[in-house]
């Protein structure tokens, strides 16, 4: 994919980037929105923004998604967590819960 992207430069954070087309500045406040972004590239995963807001705070400090998705991981995608509530600290760290829909033995879905 390709348009403007977002790159952090937080030491902590190694280049953490993601795509989104929009953004909307608050230089008073040191708010970043950016708006219609697709995914966000974590660790082996793909987080998608439920409404595609992604609002950055000083000091690069990402709002808590919420109702999220998450695909796992991004080469075999076995993996789809919904309802997520997710925290991204980096590239490579983030934190989530949701909900996560399998097979049993039985073939019953649980």
């Amino acid at each position: 994919m390709e348009g403007p992207q977002f790159i952090s430069v937080h030491p902590k954070q190694d280049s953490l980037r993601f795509l989104a087309p929009a953004a909307k500045y608050n230089l008073r406040k040191c708010v970043i929105s950016c708006i219609n972004v697709p995914f966000i590239n974590v660790a082996d995963a793909r987080v998608f923004p439920d409404s595609g807001k992604v609002i950055i705070y000083r000091n690069a400090v990402i709002d808590t998604l919420k109702n999220a998705n998450i695909l796992a991981n991004t080469v075999t995608k076995y993996h789809t967590i919904r309802n997520v509530t997710a925290n991204i600290f980096g590239r490579f760290n983030y934190l989530a819960n949701g909900e996560y829909q399998y097979l049993d033995e039985n073939k019953n879905l649980i």
